[in-house]
């Protein structure tokens, strides 16, 4: 049995990927597995990953049929014997000394997951993000805060609504294999959630006891460089949402406290978000609004928001809450519109 197995599924990354498996080649700790999953790729990517498999006997690769990053998570899963598993996207890479880091930090505090600081990569420059502004141990009631700020924003949190996905990502972070293999918690596929991160992390941190948070960078994040607004209309994310939401209520509602139960609402009324977002990819104004009618006017987030207490937020996110709450669609478009702008020229 390995100390760590390091997961990468690859699907057309050719262009980054050789940074990313020579990150993973070079870390300082060598007792590791590679499981690279190439998702039936139709670039370059299958004999780069190849070459990998024939220079070292660490890297394990595997040629299927493509079938999504959820599906190829969960075969490398399947495929893993180690102590620990680390998930990389393939156009992303290490610092040399990342697995080392997360595993001694791991051993040294007998913890089921740490979590890293790690740096956000686009074309403009690297900046580093940092979760906490140190180290710091999760257990007992501090762990459960870490799983219901992976569900959902709460209380303090709220006042920074653009913060809702900090415990998201399943990226620079490292877990507990047998964890995992014996809660039977396994990636859903895209197609049906809005985000495999989301209910991985939040199953995870359900049976998990402690977590510990190393406050390095030790992470490269590849952002999209193609423009939000290029990206295109997301027919069936509406359906996502609702998708997600009638399977937390069969599987997990039920057992809910009441923070974790604020959390989930939270969680359910900040999807106006992206579904604001959304919409305004579409080509005319009554388009636009005939799709934000819709959502707003869904019975599901119209029973979340009865359950939102967001007067925590800041004044201009109170506004755009309440707009979408009492379904005022024209004001919701103008104040999505506008929030948006002004993230984009945050993120600049």
């Amino acid at each position: 049995m390995k100390k760590v197995s390091i997961i990468v599924p690859v699907y057309n990354t050719s262009l980054y990927l050789r940074e990313c498996l020579n990150s993973i080649k070079n870390q300082t700790l060598k007792d590791i597995e590679v499981i690279v999953v190439d998702d039936g790729s139709t670039d370059s990517s299958p004999a780069i990953c190849d070459e990998y498999a024939v220079s070292d006997e660490r890297f394990k690769v595997f040629h299927n049929q493509n079938q999504g990053v959820s599906a190829s998570r969960n075969f490398g899963i399947d495929k893993a014997d180690s102590e620990f598993v680390i998930f990389v996207d393939s156009d992303d890479w290490l610092e040399n000394d990342m697995c080392e880091n997360l595993y001694q930090s791991a051993c040294e505090n007998s913890v089921d997951m740490v979590i890293c600081a790690h740096f956000n990569e686009s074309t403009i420059g690297s900046s580093s993000r940092h979760m906490y502004n140190t180290d710091m141990m999760f257990n007992g009631g501090y762990f459960e805060e870490i799983r219901v700020h992976t569900l959902g924003l709460i209380g303090r949190w709220l006042k920074k609504p653009s913060s809702l996905d900090r415990h998201t990502p399943i990226w620079a972070r490292l877990y507990r294999l047998d964890i995992i293999k014996n809660s039977n918690i396994r990636y859903i596929d895209l197609n049906k959630l809005p985000s495999e991160c989301l209910q991985f992390n939040f199953a995870y941190t359900s049976v998990a006891k402690s977590g510990y948070f190393l406050n390095r960078p030790l992470y490269h994040y590849r952002r999209n460089t193609v423009q939000s607004v290029t990206k295109p209309y997301r027919v069936n994310l509406l359906s996502k949402w609702l998708w997600w939401y009638e399977y937390m209520k069969e599987n997990y509602v039920a057992t809910f406290d009441a923070a974790c139960l604020q959390a989930f609402y939270s969680r359910m009324c900040c999807s106006v978000i992206p579904l604001g977002g959304n919409a305004l990819k579409l080509h005319t104004y009554r388009e636009i609004r005939n799709e934000c009618a819709t959502f707003l006017r869904n019975t599901a987030l119209k029973e979340s928001y009865r359950y939102f207490k967001y007067h925590q937020c800041a004044l201009h996110w109170r506004i755009f809450f309440t707009a979408a709450k009492y379904q005022w669609i024209d004001v919701f478009i103008i104040l999505t519109w506008g929030m948006r702008k002004i993230l984009a020229l945050r993120k600049k």
